[in-house]
């Protein structure tokens, strides 16, 4: 069983993801964290031809305005405004909750600039029981790719199984309905 993260699993208390940024240190605002998202994305996709970045690609783009040290500690700040400002979604832990009880492979796919061990935390922080409920976490920032790209071909030929005996629930109708059942993945498109 899959699982999206954002929206699905794991819900923000902000009308909008970006909204977090608000919160940033002082010397960082919303525009400029958000302007160097997407110079990190240009960057990557001219370099490499992929599309998602992490967090730390992200905030590399302010070099000339922080040192290393300072990155990695706005790095840390913003996960934990995304753990303060947040919560999970209590049917879809439910979900999470039967699945291992029945003996089924549970794994997270989230299309997120944060990689595989930042949303283990942020997840395991409003819930301590999360690292035995989720076998595996992919995250696009950790592949270059999307799920609305090639993440879920990506994602099938690690898992080893066919793409028909993998379930996905998310909120996304492209990213999370569409594409996996375009490889075959029996798919849920959460409302």
């Amino acid at each position: 069983m899959s699982l999206d993260c954002f929206d699905t699993l794991f819900w923000r208390n902000v009308s909008r993801p970006f909204d977090i940024f608000t919160q940033l240190p002082q010397g960082l605002c919303p525009v400029a964290r958000t302007v160097a998202e997407a110079d990190a994305r240009k960057k990557k996709c001219i370099a490499t031809g992929l599309e998602d970045v992490s967090l730390a690609e992200i905030y590399a783009q302010l070099e000339g305005q922080f040192d290393a040290a300072q990155q990695q500690q706005m790095i840390e700040h913003e996960l934990e405004l995304e753990i303060d400002n947040g919560f999970l979604f209590a049917p879809a832990l439910a979900l999470l909750r039967q699945a291992k009880a029945r003996g089924i492979r549970t794994i997270i796919v989230s299309d997120t600039y944060f990689n595989a061990s930042q949303l283990g935390r942020l997840l395991a922080a409003h819930c301590d029981e999360i690292p035995s409920l989720i076998d595996h976490i992919y995250c696009s920032s950790e592949s270059g790719r999307s799920k609305a790209g090639s993440l879920w071909p990506e994602m099938v030929q690690y898992e080893q199984l066919n793409p028909q005996d993998i379930f996905h629930v998310g909120d996304n109708l492209q990213a999370d309905y569409q594409q996996p059942t375009k490889v075959e993945i029996t798919a849920i498109h959460f409302k």
